[in-house]
């Protein structure tokens, strides 16, 4: 696959290895983007996903349907663009899940579009 058939968002890999504790982290198996949902949080933004299948590797703290994005905002903002292009074109996507929830939301901090 060429590099232009695929995007990855590796912002924050160093945040997602130095912040792993019992959960190493892993890649999540192959699904697709059903929803994107962006609140303004008043101090900022978050960005949740919904999917077409529940993605694979969850950390067991992650009980929602529904996923959040996490890192700087720039990644965020990163991982929201290329969420929304994979949503639009109905492209396969993978997360890379940091082992951390925002209270029953998984986190993950990258992103590939297949």
């Amino acid at each position: 696959m060429t590099s232009t058939k695929k995007i990855a968002i590796v912002f924050g890999l160093i945040a997602t290895l130095g912040g792993a504790k019992a959960f190493a982290g892993t890649w999540s198996g192959t699904t697709n983007v059903a929803s994107v949902e962006i609140d303004d949080t008043g101090s900022g933004t978050s960005t949740y996903l919904s999917f077409t299948s529940a993605p694979t590797g969850k950390p067991a703290c992650g009980t929602s349907s529904q996923v959040i994005v996490g890192g700087s905002t720039d990644n965020v903002k990163a991982i929201t663009a290329a969420a929304m292009s994979a949503f639009l074109a109905g492209r396969d996507v993978k997360m890379w899940w940091d082992g951390t929830c925002s209270g029953t939301y998984a986190r993950f901090t990258l992103f590939t579009v297949q």
